[in-house]
């Protein structure tokens, strides 16, 4: 982990310390050992039209300009359909601790941390900058939650839970006018669903498909693999 995303998660951790204290607890009175997985994902992307508000509002103000912000630029133009998302990846770590079993259903407390980047390009540019643009994220996250894991089949199994993210994050926006440069931290309550598909049958390595909504800011759906131990 380099200076900066170091920086970057210590500043994500700022807004966890009482959730990770009732983690915590739990591990006093439950006496089951806690899985570790390491994951590899698409990259979030929840915070990105946030992201780029944020910093576009910082750089030409706030007034009342056409995309909202007071800037020919907005985050609804990442959606554009001609905008390319060249690079989206994450690498994450989760601690997953069962708390009690009810029916077939597990109640679990987990912790996951994860570090990323993505990558936008906007070849025709935005509004009056018609250079083309690019949109970079650099962000960590830290995340507690608790939820509900139940089998579908031998192989498949769905998870339901709740918890809050604290994420920081950096937006560049490039292009041969502009240089946009903005840091962020933002901590909000997210909802999710989960999807695990079993790819050796020793249940070390998975399939993953989280989908996941956020208070304030948008919904991801991330893609990805992950090896228990």
């Amino acid at each position: 982990m380099d200076r900066k995303t170091s920086s970057l998660f210590k500043e994500a951790m700022k807004n966890l310390t009482m959730p990770f204290a009732a983690i915590f607890a739990t591990n006093l009175v439950s006496p089951v050992i806690a899985q570790t997985n390491v994951s590899l994902s698409t990259g979030s992307i929840h915070f990105h039209e946030f992201g780029v508000n944020q910093a576009t509002r910082s750089f030409f103000g706030s007034g009342n300009g056409g995309s909202g912000t007071g800037s020919p630029i907005s985050g609804r133009d990442l959606t554009l359909p001609d905008t390319e998302l060249q690079m989206s990846r994450s690498v994450g770590l989760n601690w997953d601790k069962t708390l009690g079993e009810i029916s077939a259903f597990d109640f679990n407390v987990a912790v996951n941390v994860e570090i990323g980047q993505s990558r936008y390009f906007l070849p025709n540019g935005v509004d009056v900058f018609v250079d083309p643009v690019t949109v970079s994220f650099r962000y960590a996250s830290v995340a507690s939650k608790i939820e509900t894991r139940f089998p579908i089949n031998s192989f498949l199994d769905v998870g339901l839970g709740a918890g809050i993210e604290a994420i920081a994050f950096d937006t560049s926006i490039t292009s041969a006018l502009l240089d946009i440069q903005s840091s962020h931290k933002t901590a909000n309550p997210f909802a999710e669903f989960s999807l695990r598909a079993q790819l050796q049958k020793d249940h070390k390595l998975y399939g993953t498909l989280d989908i996941t909504h956020f208070e304030n800011l948008g919904t991801d759906a991330q893609f990805g693999i992950a090896f228990a131990f």
